[in-house]
């Protein structure tokens, strides 16, 4: 199954301390698995999700990023909570979108097809392999997000040169778009769609 993490933060003396619940999943059941209390330099009150939850009355959602300590695409969702009208502190439900990517390699499109999920920036979401979703900027030792034109994969080469040169804007997509596209140094026809 997969996991989640629910986790909370707070200082002790000058470390981060999170205790951290994990639950995966099974027979479509969200069941407890184990706690954990991690001492390390990640502190939430750093992090963006955590000030937005703080300034936002109700929940609030990321968009999709690289998590730092996973170095895997995900997002959060988070809640400040007050106790007695006093901030107490942020609820987080930070989720790993791995399983997605594992899913779309069982997708078929066709004989030689695939399937990927992309944002409106064309940055990698999910694709059957995961190694080509993220990638380490060199000599920052950063994780982001690949864009679709960086990608390495014939299939995603052939979609982002597609794109290009079908002349879509993904951000405005509305509707289901679907092209003929000729490879012009292989010399094959590729269909490809995209849906916003």
């Amino acid at each position: 199954g997969s996991a989640l993490s629910k986790g909370s933060t707070r200082t002790a003396e000058k470390k981060a301390v999170r205790d951290i619940d994990y639950y995966k999943v099974v027979d479509g059941e969200l069941q407890y698995e184990v706690s954990r209390v991690l001492e390390n330099d990640y502190y939430a009150p750093q992090r963006s999700w955590f000030r937005k939850a703080v300034d936002t009355k109700g929940v609030i959602w990321t968009g999709v990023y690289v998590f730092d300590t996973s170095k895997k695409p995900g997002l959060n969702t988070a809640i400040s909570l007050e106790r007695k009208g006093t901030f107490d502190g942020v609820l987080s439900i930070a989720i790993e979108l791995e399983r997605i990517s594992k899913y779309l390699k069982n997708v078929a499109a066709g004989k030689t097809g695939g399937a990927f999920i992309m944002n409106d920036s064309t940055e990698l979401i999910a694709f059957q392999d995961p190694a080509e979703v993220t990638f380490t900027v060199v000599g920052k030792d950063i994780p982001r997000l690949r864009r679709l034109g960086e990608a390495k994969n014939p299939q995603l080469v052939i979609a982002s040169q597609a794109i290009e040169t079908g002349g879509i804007a993904m951000g405005s997509l509305k509707q289901m778009r679907q092209i003929a596209y000729r490879d012009p140094v292989s010399g094959g026809t590729f269909f490809v769609s995209f849906s916003p």
